[in-house]
């Protein structure tokens, strides 16, 4: 099975978490590529002796007048030159891609594959539950028989792809004496063998939809829930129909090619492309490795770090294309064959009485004030998770609204007037129609007219607004407003004096004394027989219905 080392890193804030996996050999990356990485670097090393002990040996201590070494010297300077050549053009392979993408594909497949291995646990669940039998031998019989026919299911198509499985069960007859198929079960396959020459891994399952069919008839299991049974029966054999198709349809061999001939061939390129050479030109040298200095590495130490990586990556491929094998990351199918087996005869078993119904620990508190916690958890109690507006806006809040309470300007009766009123002030909004000279995209003219005598205009159009003094509002009225223009000056929207721009605090707005209607926590006034408001603080009142209640 993959190895786990969850609960190593666990607790990643530690320091150095990760240099604890980074030790061990079971599954690591060492113990995939060290044998290659030896031959690898056995090869470099060849190739780089030959190079000094021949090459640079031959060419450096010679007459030059010789044939010979003028013909060292031309050998020395080939290699040289083919060093270069293969070095600047191994680097146009797109290793990294081809191999990301090939390892993304495996990595899939691999995951895809476990989730679709069957478990019998529903089914053996729902055998519990809605499979009625006595709790006698013949009861027990039959549920048992069940469990074991889809694990009889299971073994039989698994070991046809599942190498562990295949040397634990190598025959037909070795499930027989390992007790999961009896002798006159196995005389029926050897039977069927002379009839049909295909897998007939399926055959046990066939047998418990027939027990299902016969329960259903004999009245221990009514027909919705037989057919919720015989689902369950289906999807244990789609499981393993998947599998198996997984194993005879493999990634195309043309990709699988493609990807190990790239690595193949970077490396046996960098062979050459990454050996230490000593030029006897400076420019060479200059060209060579961009350096003024002269220095002579021996090994190649991140030559070494780049075939790990890249060999280790594609290593990963090879040991996850098929799980099913003997590798550390393979899925070890014998230890949950094994399980299957327990856990199924262990939930179907009926002499497994299940517990009396009994009062809980927390009958008389009806809900528990809280759970305990130990010493070493009682760090972690916190209270219970709010979304990230409630946190954010509850403490805006405390910090901008520190009086919570209404203003008391109208009584009770008015409050519950509006409390009944059928239309919402976002209503109102709907059947409002302001004219275009008064739009707000063109209130910067107004700013720029006369100022107006200070005195009131009536308008008897109630299309119109009213022209106030803030003189004249009691101090009831705490909003002052003109209504030839609306303007903005903080984050509540408030009708403000032509003459004067009061920048009052979101609460203070344009009122109504008779009454007080509150929809949030601004207070908002409003005229019963108008509600002008494009905003829950925008507020228009009529002056006339203002002078005859004696509010000026």
């Amino acid at each position: 099975m993959t190895v786990s080392y969850s609960g190593d890193v666990a607790n990643a804030s530690r320091f150095g978490i990760f240099i604890k996996i980074l030790l061990r050999w079971r599954g690591s990356v060492y113990k995939l590529v060290f044998k290659e990485l030896i031959a690898y670097s056995a090869m470099y090393m060849v190739v780089n002796i030959m190079y000094r002990l021949i090459l640079v040996a031959n060419s450096d201590d010679c007459d030059e007048a010789l044939p010979s070494c003028i013909r060292w010297k031309k050998y020395r300077v080939v290699f040289e030159t083919l060093r270069l050549y293969v070095n600047n053009n191994i680097r146009t392979i797109p290793l990294t891609f081809v191999l990301g993408f090939y390892v993304s594909l495996v990595l899939n497949r691999w995951w895809k594959q476990y989730k679709t291995l069957p478990w019998p646990d529903s089914f053996a669940i729902m055998l519990v539950g809605v499979f009625v039998v006595d709790n006698d031998d013949k009861g027990r019989i039959l549920r048992r028989t069940m469990i074991r026919y889809v694990t009889l299911a299971y073994c039989i198509a698994l070991r046809t792809v599942s190498f562990r499985l295949k040397k634990r069960f190598p025959t037909i007859e070795h499930l027989v004496h390992a007790g999961l198929m009896r002798q006159d079960e196995y005389e029926e396959f050897q039977r069927l063998d002379e009839k049909v020459v295909a897998n007939k891994w399926f055959l046990p399952l066939v047998w418990c939809a027939k027990i299902i069919g016969e329960g259903v008839e004999n009245g221990n299991l009514n027909a919705p829930s037989g057919s919720t049974v015989m689902n369950e029966v289906g999807k244990i054999r789609q499981g393993l129909t998947t599998i198996l198709t997984y194993d005879w349809i493999s990634i195309p061999l043309v990709y699988t090619q493609v990807v190990t001939l790239a690595v193949y061939f970077y490396f046996a390129g960098a062979l050459f492309g990454s050996q230490w050479v000593a030029p006897t030109r400076d420019e060479v040298h200059n060209m060579i490795y961009k350096t003024s200095g002269r220095i002579d590495l021996f090994y190649p130490f991140f030559l070494t770090l780049q075939f790990a990586f890249f060999v280790g990556w594609l290593k990963v491929a090879e040991t996850l294309i098929n799980p099913f094998g003997e590798d550390d990351d393979d899925f070890e199918l014998n230890r949950l064959l094994d399980r299957h087996l327990h856990v199924g005869f262990l939930i179907v078993d009926p002499s497994k009485e299940k517990p009396e119904l009994l009062k809980d620990s927390y009958w008389d508190e009806q809900i528990p004030a809280e759970i305990p916690y130990t010493l070493a958890s009682v760090k972690d109690r916190n209270t219970e998770f709010q979304g990230s507006a409630e946190i954010t806006l509850n403490y805006d809040l405390r910090m901008y609204l520190t009086d919570k309470f209404y203003q008391d300007v109208g009584g009770p009766t008015q409050l519950r007037r509006r409390a009944k009123s059928r239309e919402t002030i976002y209503e109102s909004v709907r059947n409002l129609r302001f004219p275009k000279s008064r739009r707000l995209s063109q209130i910067s003219h107004l700013f720029a007219r006369k100022k107006r005598p200070q005195r009131f205009q009536r308008f008897r159009s109630r299309k119109n607004f009213m022209t106030a003094q803030p003189e004249h509002f009691p101090s009831a009225v705490l909003g002052q407003v003109d209504p030839r223009r609306r303007d903005s000056l903080d984050p509540t929207l408030l009708l403000v004096d032509p003459r004067r721009r009061n920048s009052l605090d979101p609460t203070l707005l344009l009122v109504d004394p008779r009454r007080r209607d509150s929809l949030d926590p601004t207070l908002l006034l409003v005229d019963p027989r108008r509600r002008d408001s494009l905003d829950p603080t925008l507020l228009l009142a009529d002056m006339e219905f203002l002078e005859n209640y004696n509010i000026v």
